[in-house]
């Protein structure tokens, strides 16, 4: 009788030793479902924001675009000429150009501006002149530098030298 209830002890323990292996796996795999779902969300949602430069003989365009999945979260905008940081467009333009443009167009590119995913916004156009194909054929002094995030939080800054943006913690630093 003793070598029964000695087999069934063993046989109770085995089993509950699986019963607890059997339960952390499942915990295990739920988390990493959890993690690798999450990530899947992230990347649905990610915003890839690209600069460029366009002159079609019409006019002359600096844009910003979003190719990305999700909404891009304009956290800062920052431009310059050179060594020198401007807040406002027609300085830009005078620094480029040496004077004052006859015409300028610009958009409200800013801190707190949602792009979304397939649109693009012209930051500055200026009309067909002479001030903006000389300012086309300047533009290589131009900078500008885009901070934005995700609405995950996940942040990236992005310059119009840089070949693609690049992941920071925050956009607190203005992007740099």
């Amino acid at each position: 009788m003793a070598g029964r209830r000695d087999f069934g002890d063993v046989v109770d323990r085995i089993t509950s030793v699986a019963a607890i292996v059997t339960a952390a796996a499942a915990v295990g795999i739920g988390v990493y479902q959890a993690h690798i779902t999450r990530e899947q969300q992230k990347k649905s949602a990610w915003p890839y924001l690209f600069q460029a430069n366009a002159y079609d003989f019409h006019r002359y365009e600096r844009i910003v675009e979003n190719r990305g999945l999700g909404p891009a979260l304009v956290r800062s905008f920052r431009v310059e000429v050179g060594d020198s940081v401007y807040d406002d467009w027609p300085s830009v333009v005078h620094a480029v150009l040496g004077h004052d443009p006859q015409v300028i167009v610009r958009s409200s590119f800013h801190d707190g501006m949602v792009l979304l995913p397939g649109h693009q916004t012209a930051v500055l156009t200026l009309p067909d002149s002479a001030d903006a194909r000389a300012f086309e054929a300047r533009d290589t002094a131009l900078h500008t530098t885009v901070c934005y995030c995700s609405l995950y939080d996940d942040c990236w800054v992005f310059g119009s030298r840089d070949r693609r943006p690049r992941p920071v913690d925050d956009c607190s630093g203005g992007g740099d």
